[in-house]
């Protein structure tokens, strides 16, 4: 018997020889004190959770986040010190022009000014103070920058309402048409109502534009090599990589992965989830420290990655080819390790 169970046993025996009321006492007092303990021990071991969970959800730091999240990825959406710029300052000096020129023609229109100026500025601001002065990962996260791009909408609306009998006159100098000339008896004082006889017009006029064939991009090279290597890929166990030079096409690799189905080593396609991150931009630092392509090849071969997409500058034996892309079997590359 080990010295704990004898000193139980004991402590058992003494408390046995005791009157009842002590007994009753003292088995009520260890009670509450293993209850407690085990209240202790059951904090501890949900703090601890709490504590895991934590450092699951936050594997990164701040510094490396915005490191490789803005500085290295995001950099034109996110990064102030990047993309501020003299369109930038131009932008926010026209909005105040329009603020003042509303203020003395129409100050309705002034509270609707405020709010587009301070709609472009807060977030930028915003933006700049919590990433590059005072570094927080919620703000990296929430990216309050890219809210500002709603705003040339309302700069736009805004422009027209502001001015609407200048842009009629110019219309009717170019046009006798009698419903120009009709919008512009309409229009005899700067008003939020009247403007959308305007703004809807142009507006339509926009979006047809954007919906012309020239504003779309033939994608009939990239639909034929996803074929391929779709055909290629019918145990859906194969791995893709693009060059140095299209891997930076967010749109070529991203139809290209989605039409093949087809699993893909490394692009600018951002995973969002902490778990990837990390490994993303390594893979990132190594694919883009090659400056020799065979040697990038080399080192694909040897994580097993199957094929290799590229353009037509380069002279590699291919297995299909198109206008566009080349496609290499890594597998069969000669490399000499």
């Amino acid at each position: 018997m080990s010295l704990e169970s004898l000193c139980l046993q004991n402590i058992a025996h003494s408390i046995l020889e005791c009157p009842p009321l002590t007994q009753e006492m003292v088995i009520g007092s260890t009670t509450e004190i293993i209850k407690k303990e085990m209240l202790k021990q059951a904090r501890a071991e949900v703090k601890d959770e709490l504590q895991q969970e934590i450092n699951r959800k936050n594997i990164i730091n701040v510094s490396e986040f915005i490191e490789i999240y803005i500085v290295q990825r995001h950099p034109h959406h996110y990064l102030v010190s990047y993309y501020f710029n003299y369109f930038s300052l131009i932008t926010l000096v026209f909005i105040l022009v329009l603020l003042v020129i509303n203020f003395k023609k129409n100050k309705e229109l002034l509270f609707f000014s405020l709010i587009i100026f301070f709609s472009i500025s807060l977030p930028t601001l915003i933006q700049f103070i919590f990433i590059e002065i005072i570094p927080t990962k919620f703000f990296a996260k929430l990216g309050i920058s890219r809210f500002g791009i709603f705003t040339y909408m309302l700069i736009f609306i805004f422009t027209v309402i502001t001015f609407q009998k200048n842009i009629t006159a110019i219309m009717i100098k170019f046009s006798d048409l009698i419903f120009i000339q009709n919008f512009n008896k309409k229009f005899v004082y700067l008003n939020l109502d009247k403007s959308f006889y305007l703004i809807l017009p142009i507006f339509f006029i926009f979006l047809l534009y954007k919906t012309l064939p020239m504003n779309y991009d033939k994608i009939n090279d990239e639909i034929s090599l996803s074929k391929k290597i779709l055909s290629f890929n019918l145990n859906n166990d194969k791995t893709i990589q693009f060059s140095k030079k299209i891997v930076g096409q967010l749109n070529v690799t991203t139809q290209i992965r989605i039409l093949s189905k087809t699993n893909v080593f490394y692009d600018a396609f951002f995973p969002f989830n902490e778990n990837y991150i990390l490994s993303w931009f390594d893979r990132h630092k190594k694919i883009n420290s090659f400056t020799d392509e065979k040697d990038l090849i080399c080192y694909l071969k040897r994580k097993k990655v199957d094929f290799y997409i590229t353009g037509h500058d380069i002279n590699f034996k291919s297995i299909y080819d198109n206008n566009k892309y080349q496609l290499i079997s890594i597998l069969d590359f000669g490399c000499n390790n």
